[in-house]
């Protein structure tokens, strides 16, 4: 039997309990399988002034315009770069190629991501003193070959230890950096390796330097075989910086490849960010490394983003171009979550609805009969008092449900004439007593 209101209670009870199951849905389904990214973002660069230091700084720029906070970190280069990605210290940061081929403490390569190789930089080696073509005759002079645990450091100890030397060994190191330039002019500095692209500043300033010699390695284009990630690569020879001889000349030097790196629980729609600026500072017609076919993802010894991939390939997708990625995903869970939910929601309060009114519409035939038996009763059966007043009990109490019933029904039409029936019940019990 239905009491007071429940049509209307069945119905709020079903339709609230579905709502917090759809609130639960969402919320919970957004959080595992769209979840917002982070609106702030670290990166660790390098030593300032120092190459990743400038790197670090303009990436956190575009960033910053995208809706970012973007933050740079000082670092001691490659090194420290890839330890604290791997540690989830950092978000981003750039390492040199062939980093992971040294033994890092604390470093677990499957924890970090490539999202592209940016560069592909000139080993750079300069000198103040004669040419000369072997490490090992001048390894007594003061040596510039970047701070300890920097890319230039780790390339220098290999190219070195091609000749039997160990930076470990060499009596007159100095540990420079951005001040590089400087030093050479004051004479304090014999030789420098520095690892950077061509338009980096500090090259270009020691470039200017007349006393400072561009190094040629006679050996260079064999030094793959022992160095996998050293390359051969095609420049405007600098050389002729000071002469107007011969200004389109090519030079073949040593380079070393530049990876923007992440770590690999970093949100893929900011690895497509990353991605996606990167292709704005080094694709074709970049800044940095027009024409060079940069970004990629070929050869690395580390795992590739494949969010990162789409958008080297393919661009960032429609929305993510538009707003910040954020916003995006904001829009993401409203059309791929929120809004098959609100048409699920109708369609569960459309179902719900007529089961209700299936239900009513049942109730009314059982009162229906009820009314006929409590007719057929009073007309052909002789009833005492305590019958006539359960009657007269039964009549009121099916008054009453039907109040409710007619409350939550759209069909009026029906009740008129079940009405009629309780009231001539109720008249027909008022004569029987005496009322």
């Amino acid at each position: 039997m239905f009491r007071r209101s429940d049509p209307d209670v069945t119905l709020f009870a079903l339709m609230a309990g579905w709502l917090i199951l759809c609130l639960y849905i969402g919320v919970t389904v957004g959080e595992k399988y769209l979840p917002l990214p982070s609106a702030s973002l670290s990166i660790s660069g390098g030593a300032e002034g120092g190459y990743y230091q400038i790197l670090a700084k303009e990436y956190a720029q575009e960033l910053r315009a995208r809706g970012f906070d973007a933050q740079v970190m000082d670092s001691q280069g490659s090194m420290q770069n890839m330890q604290r990605i791997s540690l989830a210290e950092a978000d981003a940061s750039f390492s040199r190629e062939g980093i992971a081929a040294h033994s890092l403490r604390g470093v677990n390569l499957e924890n970090v991501l490539l999202i592209a190789q940016i560069s592909q930089d000139p080993v750079w080696i300069f000198s103040r003193i004669p040419p000369f073509e072997s490490f090992e005759e001048i390894k007594d002079k003061r040596f510039a070959i970047g701070r300890p645990g920097s890319g230039s450091e780790l390339v220098a100890k290999d190219l070195l230890r091609i000749d039997q030397v160990d930076v470990e060994d060499l009596p007159n190191r100095v540990e420079v950096s951005g001040e590089l330039p400087r030093l050479f002019k004051e004479g304090k500095v014999d030789v420098a390796i520095q690892v950077m692209a061509a338009d980096a500043p500090l090259i270009q300033q020691v470039l200017a330097i007349k006393e400072v010699h561009l190094i040629d390695l006679p050996k260079a284009a064999g030094l793959g075989i022992h160095i996998p990630y050293f390359h051969l690569t095609e420049i405007k020879d600098p050389a002729n910086r000071h002469s107007a001889a011969a200004p389109n000349k090519m030079r073949s030097m040593l380079s070393a490849r530049t990876s923007l790196i992440a770590r690999v629980d970093l949100h893929p729609a900011i690895q497509r960010q990353l991605a996606d600026v990167a292709v704005k500072l080094h694709g074709e017609t970049g800044r940095l490394n027009a024409g060079g076919g940069y970004p990629n993802q070929k050869a690395t010894e580390l795992n590739k983003s494949l969010a990162a991939r789409d958008v080297l390939l393919a661009g960032l997708p429609w929305l993510e171009s538009r707003m910040s990625p954020r916003h995006a995903y904001i829009v993401y869970r409203i059309v791929l979550i929120w809004l098959p939910l609100i048409a699920l929601t109708y369609l569960v309060y459309y179902v719900a609805s007529m089961l209700v009114k299936s239900s009513i519409h049942n109730r009314i035939a059982q009162l229906y009969g009820s009314i006929k038996y409590l007719e057929v009763d009073l007309r052909h059966s002789q009833l005492d008092g305590l019958q006539l007043s359960n009657a007269y009990r039964r009549i009121k109490e099916i008054d009453q449900e039907i109040a409710v019933l007619k409350k939550a029904s759209s069909g009026l039409e029906r009740f008129l004439i079940l009405e009629r029936h309780v009231s001539s019940v109720q008249t027909s019990l008022h004569k029987l007593m005496g009322r």
